[in-house]
């Protein structure tokens, strides 16, 4: 019998990390011998949480986390309220630090929030709910509609922060099932809070408080010995207070004798000579928020760093062979379009690349207060709403979206959105072309003996692990030129640049002339390799050149960054110099009259791909094209080709069809709409569509609103059918854990 009446259900949100703010929550309720069941909400779907609810005679209900989360919040309170209306959900999280507790309150139905650190709060609410008490005025760090006058918000005394000098605060994985996660750098802090003051942030937890160097030099013996992962992942902001805690820790590690290596994120204003130390006692990777090339945007968002402490503090890293990364952002407040290009300056010249993001501005931020004072958030509501679309979301996404209607970006910068988003696609395209980073260090290629297949490969820039892919030289489709995660270091993104393949050499130079020479140019191919063109200035094909993208169904998109989708005729009518075909000409577009609207002479084919060769016939008859399919379909899984996955489907319906099982078509894009157009998919049970894109997650396509990846058990499918020609094996991985759940994963462009 544990210390209350009743259970209580913890709800982890939706997000596919481990949640180790969740994790100190369990632990604090453990303290208490608080009985707890888990619930995850990436992995688990919401048919399974109300039979919980339902089943079981919960005390109440808790969750928390950020304010990206907003949506996920409003959906779970419907689900829990729906399965027993008088159940008592509790909040907790950055979401309550962000937002004034009225507001949060006036947005959800919950009962009660959790203000601040959560550990010692929730236990003490759940004990006072097992007594019968329903408006606990005494326990500090709460607030609560007033029985008496639900209009009005309670909110009790301010909650001290937490003792973790006191005692040895650990969080408690084993409710998680850590397995799901595939951890192989395992999450730890060595305190809380941050001492800058960036105006993009909202540190929840205050300044920064360190932990004393034996707890967590406790808890690292104690996650070795229980789970399996390759390293330690320190997340907080600040490592230490000082240098001199830096040394001790490095000393006391050394001593554990565990020779796990770990990774941190740094301020650059530390001390270089303690950067050396660090190394020898096995740190790998460091982050590090380089934020802006700009030391006017520098200032001006209150990081209290310069440039030039930037490239000295790089330089003394490369000295040691660090491996270090750059966070970086785009959109800052009042930016100029001369700042982006100085932040992509400079990392370019120190070669250096991170993760990178247009500035999102969250409420608790002096951004926010900005964006306000501005008039820029009319509806506040709407735009808290919309943010959960925003949040991890890829700026090529962001900006595509943006111009399509689908969302808002809010803009602080110094320029028009307009201005804004072309500035960004040129700095961005330099970002990845130039930076050394991106590219394999000494490519090769190799015949692999199978007519039109190469092999590629190259050593990773960061850890020397060597990468290799076989090339399907006659699709020579641009997105197939990315590398797999590097398997030495785990580092992804690294493409093998055209330029190194001699048929693309004498094919580009062939038609360098004709391409420069055009004022108003067309795209036509698959969404992928237009993204690919559209981040990579291979070709010096430069951005308003682009008249827009031509509409097929390989690419249901309505903007490919700020390049419009639209019909054949639309574009020929606005003046067409040039269609710049990327790969090979769907046969819908020849369908359309492409040949005879824009006439062969004005057609060019960006790569040296089968259908280039079938242009050769000046114009292409009939006959060429048809054995360019013919070739290809031979190849095996033709993702073009009608015959083949015809065939396939009816393969997979003939298995699956007569037992009516819940299957989930996994891809969003063009070879999905090859699935419906052309295949008899619509007579199955299809219960949803997901796709690995966290851009496209939430919009509707195909009569389904398109899921993440950790979405799909909720549908509950028996199959998960992969509607997908690339990355087969990445994808297969990445739904590894829904095979350990009794799902199938087929892949239609696959003979199995």
């Amino acid at each position: 019998m544990g210390a209350l009446s009743r259970k209580v259900l913890l709800i982890k949100p939706d997000y596919n990390f481990c949640s180790i703010g969740m994790a100190y929550v369990a632990a604090g309720l453990r303290r208490r011998g608080i009985d707890f069941d888990w619930f995850d909400a990436c992995h688990d779907s919401y048919l399974e949480l109300e039979g919980m609810v339902r089943r079981n005679d919960y005390l109440a209900v808790a969750t928390g986390g950020l304010i990206g989360s907003f949506s996920f919040f409003r959906r779970l309170l419907a689900s829990l309220k729906a399965a027993r209306p008088g159940l008592p959900c509790i909040l907790g999280g950055n979401i309550n630090s962000a937002l004034k507790p009225a507001q949060v309150l006036g947005f959800f139905p919950f009962d009660y929030l959790v203000l601040g650190e959560g550990e010692l709060t929730l236990p003490e609410l759940l004990e006072a709910l097992d007594r019968g008490e329903r408006a606990p005025m005494d326990i500090p760090g709460l607030a609560f509609r007033s029985p008496e006058d639900p209009a009005r918000v309670i909110r009790t005394a301010p909650r001290p922060r937490l003792d973790l000098c006191q005692e040895n605060w650990m969080p408690h994985w084993d409710a998680q099932s850590i397995g799901r996660y595939n951890i192989r750098a395992f999450p730890i802090l060595t305190g809380r809070g941050c001492t800058g003051h960036c105006t993009f942030c909202a540190p929840t937890n205050g300044r920064f408080r360190g932990r004393p160097i034996p707890h967590i030099l406790e808890e690292i013996e104690r996650l070795n010995a229980s789970f399996d992962f390759d390293a330690f992942n320190f997340l907080n902001e600040i490592l230490f207070a000082d240098e001199a805690d830096i040394e001790l820790f490095c000393d006391e590690y050394q001593r554990l004798g565990i020779r796990k290596r770990w990774n941190c994120l740094l301020r650059i204003d530390l001390d270089p000579k303690i950067i050396g130390r660090m190394k020898e006692a096995g740190l790998c990777v460091v982050n590090i928020g380089v934020e802006s090339g700009s030391d006017r945007v520098l200032k001006r968002i209150k990081k209290e760093i310069t440039v030039a402490q930037t490239e000295a503090f790089v330089r003394m890293m490369n000295k040691h062979d660090i491996f270090i990364e750059g966070s970086f952002m785009m959109a800052h407040l009042d930016e100029r379009p001369e700042d982006l290009e100085a932040t992509v300056s400079l990392l370019n010249r120190l070669d250096v690349r991170g993760p990178y993001a247009l500035t999102i501005n969250y409420p608790g931020t002096y951004n926010y207060r900005v964006a306000k004072e501005r008039g820029l958030v009319p509806d506040e509501e709407k735009y808290i709403t919309s943010l959960d679309t925003l949040y991890g979301v890829d700026p090529y996404d962001i900006i595509s979206r943006h111009r399509a209607g689908e969302l808002h970006y809010l803009n602080l910068s110094s320029m028009p959105d307009d201005e804004l988003f072309k500035s960004v696609e040129r700095a961005s395209r330099r970002y990845f072309t130039e930076n050394a980073k991106f590219q394999v260090r000494d490519p090769r290629i190799e015949a692999t003996g199978t007519p039109g297949l190469d092999h590629l490969e190259g050593e990773c820039p960061f850890c020397g692990k060597t990468l290799d892919m076989t090339f399907d030289r006659q699709r020579f489709a641009l997105s197939a030129l990315r590398f797999p995660d590097c398997p030495g270091c785990g580092v992804t993104e690294f493409h093998f640049d055209p330029r190194h393949i001699p048929e693309f050499q004498r094919h580009s130079a062939a038609n360098r002339e004709r391409i420069e020479g055009a004022a108003r140019i067309a795209l036509l191919g698959q969404s992928s390799d237009v993204r690919w063109l559209l981040r990579h200035d291979c070709f010096h094909l430069d951005p308003d050149r682009i008249a827009g993208i031509i509409a097929c169904d390989g690419f249901p998109d309505r903007y490919a960054l700020n390049h419009p989708v639209l019909p054949l005729d639309t574009l020929v009518a606005n003046g067409l110099d040039l269609v710049l075909v990327l790969n090979e000409i769907p046969e819908e577009t020849l369908q359309a009259g492409l040949l005879e609207k824009v006439g062969w002479d004005r057609i060019r084919f960006l790569t040296p791909s089968a259908g280039a060769e079938a242009m050769a016939d000046h114009p292409p008859t009939a006959e060429a094209l048809a054995r360019v399919r013919t070739r290809r379909a031979a190849a095996g899984a033709d993702p073009v080709n009608p015959e083949f996955l015809r065939e396939r489907v009816a393969q997979f319906l003939e298995e699956w069809g007569p037992s009516q099982a819940r299957i989930v078509i996994h891809g969003a894009g063009g070879h999905t709409a090859h699935l419906f157009d052309w295949t008899g998919i619509k007579q199955a049970n299809v219960v949803g569509i997901s796709d690995n894109s966290l851009s496209l997650r939430g919009i509707q396509r195909f009569g389904f609103k398109i899921l993440a990846p950790w979405e799909i058990a909720s549908l509950k499918p028996q199959v998960v059918l992969i509607s997908s020609h690339a990355f087969q094996e990445e994808i297969r991985k990445s739904l590894g854990f829904l095979v350990e759940q009794g799902v199938q994963l087929v892949g239609c462009y696959q003979r199995e």
